[in-house]
């Protein structure tokens, strides 16, 4: 749902502007060197014994040791004192935070890698089963992008899916195993959600599992920032940056393709790059025409995350319609990242401001 201030724009004229089709080149689908993480890559020494200024006063619960650190037997050691030193809000009895993001919220001698902490390891002995030892961590080599079959980084553009490096393209989604619906409370998004993933899984058929979940689950979301979290799973959400805070995280650090750069007289999509995709007055969007975006987008963590948003909430319902009805039953030929529709609500039959066949749809622009 748009912001209060959106509301006021509802005003049904003739349609003037439009949108251009602005296709970026083909992402890497193998394994670079750029790596964003924020632990450790192979080769770096992994440093797990507390500092000695670290040191706190003895019978000190936590409060004179410095971030990232707890009071233990006298001293200061690494790992987690609470759930609030945990991006997942969750501190595990370990003093390991659930879902870890970096060494400093492990307890000692241990690393954090595809967001679990594990023992510093040298061979794959101290590993999960079917884990890697690299540079020192354990890693899920299927799915973490960082250690994507291996000890290599995919690239910008590309997200780890079964082991490989491939497209964020909306075609390559089944190489998720698992289906997210994320919800936030607001009825038209969790609709919108709901739909989208229960087709998404129906057209991977027994390749994934869908889960229906909220913002609120462990370890999905930074539970201050929004940050996505979670790899290993296609993160499904109804509504943009103006009710999904991980969508408004991923917009702010330019992690997504499109943006809402709409002003208080125009609706503007534009890309991370700058360029604009797509221009409308706002005096001619109106709860029965939209223009909505569908794109995935992926986290330096790893998070594979496909949002479908209007700029109003009838726009984000025909999203999940258009991708329920026309993208779901061909997902092989959706071969982009993101795509740009113009809803047109039929008032003249079928259901007036609900989508449904009898719509226009125009299919405005869509890249990688």
């Amino acid at each position: 749902m748009p912001s209060i201030a959106r509301l006021i724009a509802v005003v049904s004229l003739t349609l003037i502007g439009g949108c251009g089709e602005k296709l970026v080149g083909s992402p890497g689908t193998g394994r670079g060197d750029a790596d964003t993480q924020t632990d450790a890559d192979a080769g770096d020494v992994i440093e797990t014994q507390p500092d000695a200024g670290d040191a706190g006063d003895a019978g000190d619960a936590g409060g004179g040791c410095a971030s990232g650190l707890f009071f233990s037997d006298g001293g200061c050691a690494p790992g987690c004192l609470n759930d609030s030193a945990c991006p997942s809000g969750i501190c595990l009895a370990s003093h390991d935070c659930f879902s870890c993001q970096n060494d400093q919220q492990c307890a000692d001698r241990r690393a954090c890698g595809t967001g679990t902490c594990n023992a510093v390891c040298v061979t794959e002995a101290p590993c999960p089963v079917g884990w890697s030892c690299c540079g020192g961590r354990c890693v899920d080599p299927s799915s973490d992008a960082r250690h994507c079959g291996g000890c290599a980084a995919c690239n910008t553009g590309a997200f780890c899916g079964l082991g490989h490096c491939i497209p964020a393209v909306v075609s390559n989604v089944c190489q998720q195993p698992v289906v997210r619906v994320v919800l936030n409370g607001q009825a038209i998004d969790d609709e919108a959600g709901k739909s989208i993933g229960a087709a998404l899984a129906g057209a991977c058929g027994s390749a994934v599992t869908l889960v229906i979940g909220a913002t609120s689950d462990a370890g999905v979301f930074d539970v201050i920032t929004g940050e996505p979290l979670r790899t290993g799973e296609l993160l499904v959400m109804g509504g943009g940056a103006y009710t999904q805070k991980p969508v408004a995280w991923l917009e702010d650090h330019s992690f997504i393709p499109v943006v809402d750069t709409s002003t208080a007289s125009e609706l503007r999509y534009t890309q991370r790059d700058g360029g604009v995709v797509c221009t409308f007055p706002l005096t001619t969007i109106s709860l029965t025409h939209d223009v909505f975006v569908v794109e995935l987008a992926t986290a330096p963590s790893g998070s594979v995350v496909l949002s479908a948003a209007g700029y109003f909430g009838p726009g984000t319902t025909a999203a999940a319609w258009y991708v329920v009805k026309r993208m779901a039953p061909s997902l092989a030929s959706q071969t982009k990242g993101w795509y740009v529709v113009e809803w047109t609500d039929n008032l003249n039959g079928g259901t007036v401001g609900l989508p449904d066949e009898l719509d226009t749809w125009a299919l405005l622009a869509s890249g990688l």
